[in-house]
């Protein structure tokens, strides 16, 4: 089970969708996923059978739904930051300047063997006045 799946997911049914609408949803999965039902996915079906009631039995009390979304929110916020996190760590991973698949001591070799080019103009410059 994908660690973001959540109950509504199970249910197969919006986080707005009301009581009426999670019943009806809870009640068609379930004759259509029943082990009874479905003699060749027995193991299967006790699985999601197992996963419906415990959906349905979360989503149609309001209180355990209104802790249940609290937590699901908190989940994917904390899901995103890593995310976040992951890809600014990539981004300072990525190196700078070098070319494609070049080696580190290939770009050491082209900053160290090619001197800067000197600039136009007077070389010296005498700060003293």
């Amino acid at each position: 089970m994908d660690p973001l799946t959540t109950y509504y997911d199970t249910l197969q049914v919006s986080r707005c969708a009301n009581g009426m609408v999670i019943k009806a949803a809870y009640r068609i999965l379930s004759q259509k996923f029943h082990p009874d039902k479905n003699p060749d996915g027995v193991e299967r079906g006790n699985i999601y059978m197992k996963r419906l009631n415990e959906a349905y039995e979360v989503l149609s009390d309001a209180a355990r739904r209104g802790r249940y979304d609290f937590l699901v929110q908190q989940r994917e916020e904390l899901a995103r930051e890593k995310e976040y996190l992951v890809q600014r760590q990539q981004q300072k991973d990525k190196p700078i300047g070098r070319r494609v698949n070049a080696s580190a001591a290939a770009s050491y070799r082209d900053i160290a063997v090619f001197p800067k080019m000197p600039r136009r103009g007077s070389a010296w410059v005498s700060f003293h006045a």
